[in-house]
């Protein structure tokens, strides 16, 4: 009998060494506060931003493959990025706002626009999601920090 491979393992495997991956780089470059992700972009840290990191996070209540993952924030030139690694895949982050310590934006997922809104404290960060199946409490603490 031949091995088959499960395709989420297959996506938690790559989505964990996107992680490590970005732990790296993000650890690499903070003398000079900026982070070369792919040939020649630079990113620069926001250090002290307490969003800027890898957030790893639940969802009570969500499907499946949807109700926990990382959550990467970075941001360039006053600009914020998002992306989200799940079970189900990896999503971007559009429209996104920043004020203070909240960020929100859309995601895109399955055909069905997903709101989330989130604010950092510290080490942890909380909010909620709202999709056409509901509303989903998050709640996650910082893996990766760019300081």
């Amino acid at each position: 009998m031949k091995n088959q491979l499960n395709p989420i393992k297959g996506i938690f495997g790559i989505s964990i060494c996107i992680a490590f991956s970005f732990c790296f780089v993000l650890h690499a470059a903070v003398p000079s506060k900026e982070i070369v992700l792919l040939k020649d972009k630079k990113i620069t840290t926001m250090v002290g931003d307490n969003l800027v990191g890898g957030w790893e996070y639940t969802a009570q209540g969500a499907p499946e493959g949807y109700d926990k993952g990382l959550l990467l924030i970075v941001g360039q030139d006053g600009q914020y990025q998002v992306q989200v690694q799940n079970g189900a895949g990896t999503f971007i982050g559009e429209n996104v706002t920043v004020k203070k310590n909240t960020i929100n934006f859309t995601l895109m997922i399955e055909g069905g626009q997903v709101t989330v809104n989130l604010t950092a404290n510290g080490s942890k960060i909380s909010g909620k999601s709202s999709s056409p199946e509901g509303d989903y409490v998050i709640e996650g603490v910082k893996s990766i920090s760019p300081e």
